[in-house]
């Protein structure tokens, strides 16, 4: 279990640096290294979350619990971005596009992780 978490987590680490990277400037500004802290945090989140998501991943509900978790860790991610970058994210209806489109791609992240894990706990760890 320890190498399908550390496998998840390198895909999950730089998959999403790789995404950022191609939509920033080149060379990427000074600031881009926070990009990447937050990135490496969401990873050991992540990591944590998965342990727990394994044990449980057969159970009645997790899957409606998945997408909930999913959601509010979007919420509160995009809500610090907006609050750290105050001055970019000055118009509520600009923070709430922000808030909404983290959150559709991060909760359609979650339910591609969801189904992944899924399948490698009914076909490869056969749990």
């Amino acid at each position: 279990m320890k190498k399908i978490r550390l496998i998840e987590g390198l895909i999950f680490f730089w998959g999403w640096i790789l995404v950022f990277l191609a939509g920033a400037d080149f060379p990427p500004p000074i600031g881009f290294i926070w990009l990447i802290l937050l990135v490496g945090i969401l990873a050991i989140i992540q990591d944590f979350y998965l342990r727990y998501l394994i044990r449980n991943i057969n159970k009645k509900h997790i899957w409606l619990k998945n997408i909930f978790l999913f959601l509010l860790a979007d919420i509160i991610v995009s809500s610090i971005v907006i609050l750290t970058n105050f001055e970019y994210y000055n118009e509520i209806s600009f923070a709430l596009i922000w808030i909404l489109v983290v959150s559709l791609v991060s909760t359609i992240y979650g339910i591609v992780f969801y189904i992944i894990n899924k399948w490698i706990v009914n076909h490869i760890l056969k749990v």
